[in-house]
């Protein structure tokens, strides 16, 4: 079983200590977006865990802490943009992000942590020149702390479409996205970064950029020193090879106002009200679960393949 920590919102960096806490209990509650009856327990327990996978824009407030996962196999998707702080509202500047990458890399390996550039959004300001010059920048000081970025382009999300037009945001050109990619490998090729994307719905092999996995099988066979197999995950997006896990967060609870963000679609005084439903102590993200006894177990099983699997895959690989 892969923990995804989170799609939904930034745990590292406004719930690590509601998430530490579920680690110590061993299970997390958790509630299906699309369907608030269903709510399910999830056991927690190192032996099922094969790794948890983080997603965040500010790891800093958990990094003290995170000798508290020394019985899991863990890394972090670690996003890093150069966009202006009227589009991602409320981060910590960028060079704060940058020494926390630093520090976050040395303190667990720089094959536990991956970049994210990502969204690359066009406008009048930010073009192709803009894109290079700052993927330039940013790579020199990352390469140093980090294996692998990826990287996709903007997708309008119905949610957000009106707004993000109306802000000069675009859709790239067939030329733009080449020239952007060309570019970004060639790169990454000088810094021995290897470049993958995410759920792109463009084809963008032609340039050199091939699928990849944010929740990545190999990455984790490669931790665990142990082969894992598992399926890609049916609930996301038609593109995406990110194989199966279970996502612990809530959508409109990251306090970060990303403009472009899929996981917020209401105003940010509502995810206020919503964040004040949390309990650190709480066994769900937001609010209080009053019957622990009477709720349905999800079935939580390693994806760690028994030897007589291995010899199977081996002929098979």
């Amino acid at each position: 079983m892969i923990l995804s920590v989170s799609r939904r919102t930034d745990i590292p960096a406004f719930y690590h200590e509601w998430f530490l806490n579920r680690i110590k209990e061993g299970f997390v509650v958790i509630k299906n977006p699309k369907n608030e009856h269903q709510i399910r327990k999830v056991n927690l327990d190192p032996e099922v865990v094969d790794s948890i996978v983080f997603w965040t824009k500010n790891p800093g407030p958990m990094i003290p802490y995170l000798d508290e996962l020394n019985s899991y196999s863990y890394y972090f998707l670690y996003t890093i943009n150069p966009y202006d702080r009227n589009i991602e509202k409320d981060l910590p500047a960028i060079d704060k992000r940058l020494r926390m990458f630093k520090t976050l890399s040395e303190k667990i390996g720089k094959n536990r942590i991956v970049w994210r550039y990502d969204p690359i959004i066009f406008s009048k300001e930010w073009d192709v020149d803009y894109h290079i010059e700052q993927f330039d920048i940013l790579s020199d000081i990352l390469k140093y702390y980090t294996d692998t970025v990826i990287i996709s382009f903007l997708q309008f999300y119905r949610v957000h479409r009106k707004s993000l037009l109306e802000r000069g945001f675009r859709e790239p050109d067939s030329d733009e996205v080449r020239k952007v990619c060309v570019e970004i490998v060639n790169l990454c090729k000088k810094k021995g970064l290897k470049v993958q994307s995410c759920a792109e719905e463009k084809n963008l092999i032609p340039f050199g950029v091939f699928p990849g996995k944010c929740v990545d099988d190999e990455r984790i066979s490669g931790l665990l020193g142990e082969k894992i197999k598992g399926k890609t995950d049916p609930s996301l997006r038609n593109k995406c090879l990110c194989i199966e896990s279970i996502d612990v967060g809530a959508y409109n609870s990251c306090l970060y106002d990303c403009i472009y963000c899929y996981a917020n679609h209401i105003k940010k005084d509502h995810r206020i009200s919503n964040a004040i439903r949390h309990n650190k102590n709480s066994p769900i993200l937001l609010g209080e679960i009053e019957d622990l006894q009477n709720l349905t177990e999800r079935e939580a099983k390693s994806f760690k393949m028994k030897s007589e699997q291995l010899d199977l895959f081996d002929e098979f690989d």
